[in-house]
């Protein structure tokens, strides 16, 4: 970051690394309305801002996900099904038996005041991370401050 520069410019690199799901259950609940009973997540996040210019990624790696199975009771039909359904997705993405590992990256860029999300490629890395190659946990220095 340079605190004399206007607009400011920064370039961030950040890694967050096995930190308990359960741990996050009320932010879970608060967001998407599900809990997890085990697993832990790690959080990689790489941004650069030069002016008004933002371009970065957030990646993330979860192992022995596991999100609360069957219905609840007193919780609603479509509540249950969410929470069903999203465990159904972490199954599916489970590269094999012994490999219990869900992982994607979303990049993101544009202006600051209008970022654009690619959920395109969460998908593709979710896909290829599942069926191909695992998705590396790490920050991968792909952005740069001088090239944005």
């Amino acid at each position: 970051m340079n605190p004399s520069h206007n607009p400011k410019d920064l370039d961030v690199d950040l890694k967050i690394e096995n930190v308990s799901i359960v741990k996050l259950n009320p932010y879970l609940k608060k967001l998407g309305g599900v809990d997890a009973t085990s697993g832990k997540i790690s959080v990689y996040f790489e941004s650069a801002v030069k002016g008004e210019m933002v371009e970065g990624y957030i990646k993330f790696v979860t192992k022995d996900a596991e999100m609360i199975k069957g219905w609840q009771e007193g919780q609603g039909f479509f509540k249950n099904l969410k929470e069903n359904l999203l465990d159904l997705g972490f199954r599916l993405f489970n590269r094999k038996d012994d490999d219990d590992l869900v992982a994607g990256k979303i990049p993101f860029s544009g202006r600051v005041a209008q970022i654009k999300w690619d959920y395109w490629a969460l998908f593709e890395t979710l896909l290829k991370s599942a069926l191909v190659e695992p998705l590396r946990g790490d920050v991968e220095k792909s952005v740069d401050l001088e090239t944005l």
